[in-house]
């Protein structure tokens, strides 16, 4: 062995090698194989033109081992337990390299496996024509020169990044050859730009290059040409009055294609909203050419015309005059409580609303109808013979059902203390302090205009009234919902038997538990019957009533938020909250403080909410008056729940004061103010108008132009005028105080000189004297008692 072929034998073979002379040098029994020649590896896969070596070893004396070959052959060699065929370039194709060895008796040879290949250089993917046509059958071809072996070349064919196709399994051929796979295809549109591109792959197994030697080609585009063709589109369309053909019957295809649409020759527009009268044959132009007809159904309707209201007489049948339009034909339908019915012979049950229903398929309509079924009379209820004692009063009842409601007529011996009353659809005939001219029959007969019932019954008055010695405690019972009461019936007489009645119980003791809890109803009858000795059977009956007393109260406005407006009527709602039992159930209204009516329930209900209202019309003044209501049970102690107070805010229009002057004076260089004061809710705008001139106010001065001013007052519910007349009048209040003045001159004058006679005759006229004593000598001279005298001078009067 040269040293040339060990420089190209690989590390992996040079272990194998030490591997065999270990084998050798130890030969134990199981660490070798017990082949007498081994090669290892046992087969190579080698690239054309690399290089190639494998040992062969035996564990058995030997006369000489080697290697036959085309090329790297090696000589006979003895005393050696291995020989080494090693190429430094792999140059033959058809090379079968064999292993010899002359051992005692015979000659062993040992083949060994190798695979010569050449990975592919070059992929090329190509076909006739890129633009290809929907539906037709196209083939590619995948162009492989100088590769081998060829059987162990597989061929992957990719759309896209997906696998679609693999080849493989060709023609055994151990040199290189230029291969062609070819992949048939029909192109659909959807693959229109889609790539397509193949692979060569070299599967040389377990002991060749990993991952194994491939090579791709460059992506091929197609092209798709298809249609034209139509999408949603039918024979027969079906479409909605008032849509369009928009949508119906889309031409799709490439190149894309022209496309118009016609009726009756006509080009029309698709897209713009069918009528009822739009139906009919339409053609699909594409290209120039008629590609698709089709008949267009318009679908309307359906529309129900009927009447509101409908009388039949019992046991007619209901036929009403309904008409319905539309397309397609429509299916009619009656119901009534939500139950298909056949409209047949009316019973007086039937009586109520129906609802017709249309369905065409499409669309639905519905028309309800109010159905009043008449009848006569039935059979008279609730009266019976009485007999009665002296001085009590029976109360003969007689009912019948009827529609129209009946009419009742009593035939019998006519007394003064006899009255009928008629109420609540039954008759009362009411006998008072029952005497003997009362005993007799007594008919009574119910009529409309279809029918009429009579029923006859007896009234005995008897000479004594019999005693009933049953008393009950107590005798009016008032149980609050939750509670439990004993009611005891007692007699003063002997009896045989003593029990009690309610409902539909029978009791046998002479007490009676009630549990609220466990009764039906609010309002109930009990009764305590019982037979004595010597006497008739009698009861005593009492009324027990269950009660809840109103959790809250509440007032609030019906349908109406925010300020009233003053005059218009409103309802003000009272929601008594869990209250029973409703027929003792009182509403008091208040206005303030003061009780403005009294509400009673009519119908029995629950502790459901239970709601009365109250209509009012609101006055100006009414603002932040506070209504509320309050629930009252009518039980002995009786009980008052009051809601919270509901103020109300009026709105009112405008009004302007009646103190407004109607004519007002103006003098020249005295301006006059005219004033126009006005109430409203909310606050009026003032405004002033003259000569069509506005000026916004309440005081308006006019300094001159006379003539008529309007005060107008406006606010969001209304306007108020009124008008005032501005008089131009001349100034005399000169004049006056000229001639005042000169009058006071006057005045002051004439009392000066009065003042002046007066003073003179008062102050200057006779003197007396006091102590003087006149002389007669002098009667000028006055004495004053002394010798002396004083002179005096006579004024001429």
């Amino acid at each position: 062995m040269d040293k040339n072929r060990l420089e190209h034998t690989s590390p992996g073979h040079l272990f194998r090698i030490l591997l065999t002379l270990l084998c050798f040098f130890h030969h134990k029994i199981g660490t070798c194989a017990e082949n007498q020649l081994q090669i290892d590896p046992p087969s190579i896969v080698v690239q054309f033109g690399s290089s190639a070596s494998a040992n062969c070893s035996t564990n058995d004396s030997h006369k000489g081992m080697g290697w036959e070959a085309s090329q790297g052959s090696t000589d006979m060699q003895e005393d050696v337990q291995f020989v080494i065929w090693a190429v430094d370039r792999l140059e033959e194709w058809d090379i079968k390299p064999i292993c010899f060895a002359n051992f005692h008796d015979t000659q062993r040879l040992e083949k060994l496996n190798i695979t010569i290949y050449k990975p592919p250089e070059q992929v090329t993917i190509s076909t006739m024509n890129h633009t290809m046509t929907e539906g037709r059958e196209y083939k590619l071809e995948c162009y492989i020169p100088n590769v081998a072996p060829v059987h162990l070349l597989t061929v992957n064919w990719y759309k896209g990044q997906k696998l679609i196709d693999s080849m493989g399994n060709f023609n055994m051929s151990e040199r290189p050859v230029n291969h062609i796979a070819t992949l048939q295809i029909s192109p659909h549109r959807s693959d229109d730009g889609v790539q397509y591109t193949c692979e060569a792959e070299l599967k040389l197994g377990p002991e060749g290059p990993q991952p194994p030697p491939k090579m791709t080609s460059a992506p091929l585009t197609i092209t798709v040409h298809y249609g034209p063709e139509f999408s949603n589109c039918e024979d027969v369309v079906n479409l909605n009055e008032g849509s369009s053909l928009a949508g119906i019957c889309d031409v799709t295809g490439k190149p894309s294609p022209q496309s118009y649409w016609e009726k009756d020759g006509q080009f029309i527009n698709h897209t713009i909203p069918l009528n009822r009268t739009s139906g009919g044959q339409y053609n699909i132009i594409v290209n120039g050419n008629i590609m698709k007809t089709l008949l267009v159904k318009v679908i309307y309707g359906p529309e129900i015309s009927c009447e509101r209201n409908y009388t039949v007489r019992e046991g007619e049948t209901f036929v009403p005059k309904c008409t319905v339009e539309g397309f397609p034909t429509s299916k009619i339908s009656w119901y009534k409580d939500e139950d298909e019915v056949e409209l047949l012979r009316m019973h007086k049950n039937d009586a109520g609303q129906y609802t017709l229903i249309a369905n065409n398929g499409f669309s639905m309509a519905n028309y309800t109808v109010e159905l009043n079924v008449v009848y006569p009379p039935s059979s008279i209820s609730e009266l019976h013979s009485a007999r009665v004692s002296i001085g009590e009063t029976v109360v003969l009842k007689c009912a019948s059902n009827a529609n129209p409601r009946p009419s009742y007529k009593w035939t019998y011996h006519h007394t003064s203390n006899v009255h009928i009353i008629d109420q609540d659809g039954v008759s009362l005939l009411h006998i008072k302090h029952a005497r003997g001219d009362n005993i007799g029959m007594y008919m009574c007969t119910a009529s409309n205009d279809l029918g009429e019932q009579l029923k006859m019954v007896r009234v005995d008055v008897q000479g004594a009234k019999p005693t009933c010695p049953l008393s009950v405690h107590p005798d009016v019972v008032e149980v609050k919902y939750g509670e439990t009461v004993n009611v005891e019936c007692q007699s003063s007489a002997p009896k045989e038997s003593l029990g009690w009645e309610i409902g539909t119980s029978v009791i046998r003791n002479s007490t009676l538990v009630i549990n609220s809890l466990d009764e039906m109803d609010w309002i109930l009858k009990a009764t305590c019957h019982s037979r004595f000795i010597g006497l008739d059977s009698c009861q005593k009956d009492i009324n027990i009533t269950i009660y809840n007393l109103p959790k809250k109260v509440f007032i609030g406005t019906k349908n109406h938020t925010g300020p009233m407006i003053e005059g218009k009527l409103y309802t003000l709602h009272c929601d008594v909250q869990d209250v029973s039992p409703v027929p003792l159930l009182t509403v008091n209204w208040y206005k303030g403080k003061d009780l403005v009516k009294k509400a009673h329930f009519t119908e029995i209900k629950t502790l459901d909410n239970n709601r009365l209202t109250l209509t009012i019309s609101p006055r100006r003044n009414d603002t932040n008056t506070p209504y509320s209501c309050e629930a009252e049970l009518g039980l002995q102690n009786s009980t008052k729940v009051r809601s919270s107070p509901l103020k109300v805010t009026v709105h009112y229009k405008p009004i302007i004061s009646e103190k407004f002057a109607q004519r007002v004076p103006l003098f020249h260089g005295y301006p006059v103010v005219l004033s126009c004061v006005a109430s409203g809710y909310p606050e009026p705008t003032i405004t002033w108008m003259y000569n069509n001139k506005k000026t916004t106010g309440a005081n308006l001065t006019v300094t001159e132009n006379p003539g008529e001013y309007t005060c107008m007052a406006n606010n969001s519910l209304g306007t108020d005028t009124r008008m005032v007349t501005v008089v131009m009048e001349e100034d005399y209040l000169p004049l006056i105080a000229g001639f005042v003045a000169v009058v006071v001159v006057i005045i002051s004058v004439i009392f000066i000189l009065i003042y002046s006679i007066y003073y003179k005759n008062t102050k200057m006229g006779h003197y007396t004297v006091e102590g003087a004593k006149p002389k007669a000598q002098n009667s000028n001279i006055a004495q004053n008692g002394k010798d002396n005298t004083i002179p005096m001078k006579k004024i001429p009067v």
